[in-house]
């Protein structure tokens, strides 16, 4: 029985679908780079690399080096590169780790070849090294123009052993959008000045990585070896800006479904405000479930009179202001509907679903900031499909002997009477602790 008030399912046999696909498309003449930055866009880093490594994928991708030095704590043995900047004061600790660092100026270079003649030998091999090169992204990395200087500072640099030569792809469409095909021809004219100072590039020489998901899911015909997809692999691509799905990525499946659980429950007359500013009223009679989520959690604010939550595998809406702790639905159609029951805020719940684009969409933004979004509070909860689950998440939270809920249930699932509304709102006057309506 678990015991959180609100928790993420993360679908291991759906990840494992996902990388299946990727691995896929990326065959037979490419490697994949699992990118989990970012918590692994609020998966849980550790679990799903653990999972990918089980799979067969050797090769990482973070933010910096600190995620980098995590994934090495709990046994990652495979290539770790930090896609981003490592932090100087963590780079000894990532050359002893055998961590891959990417390299965006001549100041980095000098600054990594006088660390290792500080360190005097205790390295067990040179640092390895990726040329980040900026071909339109214009985030990271050299311009395309200054990318032979670096690179020949690299390989004169004794010190160091250059593994990669990459760059970043700017247009979520892949090689559906021209500028995609700029960038590629940009970056194959830095790959044709490497070949001219004698580099072998490919997988037994300097690895070449352009492709992330949505150029593995457009066919790109890209010069590399390896490809670095990220959000494929937690089961969706940026639909809403594509306009329509990706060719191929019905094939992916969602790995994160947010949960919480009714925490309190009380029947309201028609014209009840609720919420903070009062921003929505109550155009009947009507039952109110607070679930114990909110915007800190990872509920968007903007939501408010959007968004929907299933309970019992029901549409119920959201009312009123999601507040930093809490979201309330209006459940008077659902009748049944108690303390306890599992709510389920983006997922599917039996046949019924609403997913990850469908929020973004309402608010708009990316899937990808709605997952990162999930907070630190919401415990990441591994499941199998395969495996039933027993989704009595928590004991009713109680007043005494009875659940926190405001009235007792008629046939219609409202009160039937006011006397009975006063009984129960004396009750909960009484309850200190159990649960709280403030926020």
């Amino acid at each position: 029985m678990i015991s959180e008030r609100a928790w993420a399912d993360i679908d291991l046999a759906a990840l494992r679908q996902n990388l299946a696909v990727l691995r896929e498309l990326a065959a037979p003449d490419r490697d994949v780079m699992l990118v989990v930055k970012a918590d692994a866009y609020g998966h849980g880093m550790q679990l799903v690399a653990t999972i990918a490594q089980r799979c067969g994928i050797r090769s990482f991708g973070v933010r910096d080096s600190s995620e980098a030095l995590e994934l090495r704590s709990v046994g990652i043995s495979g290539q770790i590169l930090v896609l981003g900047t490592a932090i100087e004061s963590e780079l000894q600790h990532c050359l002893e780790m055998g961590i891959e660092l990417a390299i965006h100026s001549t100041d980095r270079v000098k600054s990594l070849r006088q660390l290792v003649r500080r360190m005097n030998g205790r390295l067990r091999s040179k640092p390895r090294v990726h040329l980040n090169v900026d071909t339109g992204m214009g985030r990271l990395g050299l311009p395309a123009d200054r990318a032979p200087q670096v690179l020949d500072a690299i390989l004169h640099a004794p010190e160091l052993q250059l593994v990669g030569i990459m760059t970043h792809l700017a247009r979520p469409e892949g090689g559906f959008h021209p500028f995609t095909l700029e960038q590629s021809e940009r970056f194959q004219r830095v790959l044709k000045v490497a070949e001219s100072r004698s580099l072998k590039l490919g997988s037994d020489g300097v690895r070449v990585h352009i492709g992330n998901s949505a150029a593995l899911f457009t066919g790109m015909s890209l010069k590399g070896d390896l490809v670095r997809p990220g959000i494929a692999a937690y089961g969706f691509m940026p639909k809403r800006i594509l306009g329509g799905m990706i060719p191929g990525s019905e094939r992916l499946a969602p790995v994160m479904s947010l949960r919480g659980q009714i925490a309190f429950m009380k029947d309201v007359p028609k014209g009840t405000s609720i919420s903070y500013a009062q921003e929505w009223t109550a155009p009947n009679k009507t039952r109110i479930a607070t679930v114990p989520i909110g915007y800190y959690d990872g509920i968007p604010w903007r939501l408010k009179g959007k968004g929907f939550a299933l309970v019992r595998g029901q549409r119920a809406p959201i009312v009123g202001r999601v507040t930093m702790d809490y979201v309330m639905l209006d459940i008077g159609s659902i009748p049944g509907a108690k303390v306890g029951d599992v709510v389920t805020l983006f997922g599917r719940d039996g046949d019924a679903e609403i997913p990850v684009s469908e929020i973004a969409e309402a608010v708009d933004t990316i899937p990808y900031e709605i997952t990162c979004m999930v907070g630190t509070r919401v415990k990441r909860v591994p499941i199998d499909r395969d495996v039933e689950r027993d989704h009595q998440i928590l004991p009713r939270i109680a007043v005494g002997d009875s659940p926190l809920v405001l009235g007792s249930e008629s046939e219609s699932g409202l009160l039937s009477s006011a006397d009975e509304r006063e009984g129960d709102g004396n009750a909960l006057a009484q309850a200190t602790g159990a649960a709280s309506a403030s926020q």
